[in-house]
Formats: structure tokens, sequence, C-alpha cells
């Protein structure tokens, strides 16, 4: 079985080996981002689209 997401980690690679390993992997699998800092990841299905951010609720009172 092979993947169809791969979520990259931002702390552990440059925004430029990313892209690389985005560019080399093509466009069969969907690719989602999680920042360094933050609670979040960040994707898009197409270049044509804004795409998602999917973060965790946190209910503060």
């Amino acid at each position: 079985m092979k993947p169809d997401e791969i979520i990259f980690c931002s702390n552990h690679l440059s925004n430029n080996k990313i892209i690389g390993f985005m560019s080399d992997l093509g466009g069969s699998i969907e690719f989602k981002i999680a920042p360094e800092e933050g609670a979040g990841i960040i994707g898009s299905h197409s270049k044509n689209s804004s795409g998602d951010l999917i973060t965790i609720d946190v209910g503060l009172k």
C-alpha cells in the first residue's frame, strides 16, 4: 500500500527541501506542512485553491 498523503515538519526540514521533495514525488500524493511553531497543519489539494488549516480547538473560558 502506498501513502496518499505526506505531512512535512518544517522544524526538521528547510522550505527548499520540502519543496524539492514535493517536486520529486509528483502530483499523486497530497502534501501538508506542520509549521515549526504552532499547533496546526497547513495544506492544499490544488495550487488553485486556498487549502486547509487544521488546528487544535482549545476551549478557553
